[in-house]
């Protein structure tokens, strides 16, 4: 398993490049002379890194540079807690196509392609044929208006197309692929603080993201048969703090089945 924690930098002409600090993780990024790179906003040139020590960049697994996001290797953690049965519902959804809009309920555990838990005090909402047709959006459930919490999932397949979805692409390339269409999403990524890490469920592979910032995320993404899947779980700052730990059970409970 890895961890990665991205650190978006933006550059502009100057002296060489300050050092880059997370909690757990530092690395010494070092660009051209003629830019100086500080945090806050979306990388828009390309830095080098260069190791402290050997026993740094072990210790990170090296740097992966995906286009122009710098993804510096870190560990996160959470401990769950407790909750009565009660407290949730498991949908099933049958990740169905851009043609069948306007549907709540999901189907049986027979059909389904994907799995969640939910709070049961929040609401489904029904997806329109353009959610469907331009972000490929199969599900969404609300908390109160008061809270604005949610979860949904997106669902693409790109079967036949030159570049194919798959967990071989470093996850923040997969991350953007899938989330194109979504505005929003795409300004909470540019500043948003964003670890990810791996997760092995029954030999499957995922990937983990916690987006955080003043509109933050936790997110799983993983491919079955060509098709990618993701499950977003969305909360503004306060509410993503005080209610962490349901939230987090929510994006750990997402699995995926084959096409059957």
């Amino acid at each position: 398993m890895y961890c990665a924690t991205i650190k978006i930098t933006t550059c502009r002409p100057g002296a060489l490049s300050q050092r880059s600090r997370s909690s757990t993780a530092r690395s010494h990024l070092t660009s051209k002379p003629d830019k100086i790179c500080s945090t806050g906003s979306r990388i828009v040139c390309k830095t080098r890194c260069a190791a402290g020590s050997e026993n740094e960049e072990s210790s990170r697994r090296g740097l992966l540079l995906s286009g122009s996001s710098l993804v510096a290797l870190q560990a996160f953690s959470f401990t769950p807690k407790a909750f009565a049965d009660d407290d949730f519902g498991l949908f099933y959804g049958a990740a169905n196509p851009p043609a069948t809009p306007n549907k709540v309920g999901g189907t049986t555990k027979q059909f389904a392609r994907y799995s969640f838990l939910y709070p049961t005090a929040w609401t489904e909402e029904v997806i329109t044929k353009v959610e469907k047709g331009t972000n490929g959006t199969d599900c969404r459930f609300v908390s109160s208006s008061r809270k604005k919490e949610k979860v949904f999932l997106l669902t693409l397949s790109n079967e036949g197309g030159s570049k194919r979805f798959n967990m071989e692409q470093d996850p923040i390339t997969l991350l953007t692929s899938l989330t194109g269409s979504l505005v929003t999403f795409q300004d909470a990524l540019a500043e948003a603080e964003v670890s990810v890490k791996t997760v092995d469920k029954d030999g499957k592979q995922f990937f983990e993201y916690r987006l955080e910032g003043a509109d933050s995320y936790l997110v799983s993404i993983t491919v079955e048969d060509g098709r990618v899947f993701g499950l977003f779980v969305n909360a503004p700052a306060r509410g993503f703090n005080a209610d962490g730990e349901m939230l987090q059970k929510v994006v750990e409970s997402f699995q995926t089945y084959p096409n059957a």
